[in-house]
């Protein structure tokens, strides 16, 4: 007898960690006097009216914490580009704001990928507490209830900070700290967010796996 196959929660699929969620672009072939020194935009409809939504990976939260910690240079429109995909709002986003989350998010990059669970949870904690953070849970629209969690002021900084902080909590709590990894291939600097099925992600790209599995190859046949 047919059987049908279950899908998975449409906020899981959506989240399914893909190269995007590890790469980076930014284009600068625009002259500086053509690149946008602000900008502005707002959330889709389809999404929590400007707040964040969360999965058991962290949701936007957490993918915003690797799609910053991977950029080469953190410019104003790279940091729309990443909210936007995302799926976040904020206002008058410019090369200030862009500097200082440049600076933050470094504080960030050592969750990733930490296999101590106490030290994972307190260097969250840390982020937490200097977050200005609002937490609730909401039913609206006839959604089923849900966790939004935002800064009390409109500070793009500071409300972009509190999504991080608090996606990187709800990932630890909803999935495990080690579903926040990073690149196992030596020199490589990626982190990323495990949404596999086993969750034993090792590397960021296939790229990275591979060379690490010839070089595995090479060195045994060096001592056949």
């Amino acid at each position: 007898m047919a059987t049908s196959t279950q899908r998975r929660p449409q906020e899981q699929r959506r989240y399914r960690t893909s190269p995007s969620d590890v790469g980076w672009t930014d284009s600068t072939a625009a002259p500086a006097a053509a690149r946008p020194q602000a900008a502005q935009f707002s959330m889709r409809q389809a999404c929590c009216n400007g707040l964040v939504q969360f999965n058991p990976y962290g949701g936007t939260g957490a993918f915003l914490a690797a799609k910053l910690l991977n950029a080469p240079v953190l410019t104003t429109p790279a940091l729309v580009r990443a909210l936007a995909g995302l799926e976040m709002t904020t206002h008058d986003v410019d090369e200030s704001h862009a500097a200082a989350l440049a600076t933050w998010i470094e504080r960030v990059r050592p969750v990733f990928g930490e296999p101590d669970e106490h030290r994972q949870i307190t260097l969250v904690n840390a982020l937490l507490a200097e977050a200005t953070t609002s937490v609730r849970v909401s039913n609206h629209d006839g959604k089923a209830p849900h966790l939004h969690y935002t800064a009390a002021i409109d500070d793009p900084v500071e409300r972009i900070r509190s999504a991080i902080a608090g996606g990187l909590a709800v990932a630890i709590c909803g999935a495990g700290g080690s579903r926040l990894g990073r690149c196992g291939r030596p020199g490589c600097g990626v982190v990323y967010v495990d949404t596999s099925r086993n969750g034993r992600r090792r590397f960021c790209t296939t790229t990275c796996a591979n060379r690490i599995n010839v070089a595995a190859h090479r060195a045994r046949a060096a001592l056949a």
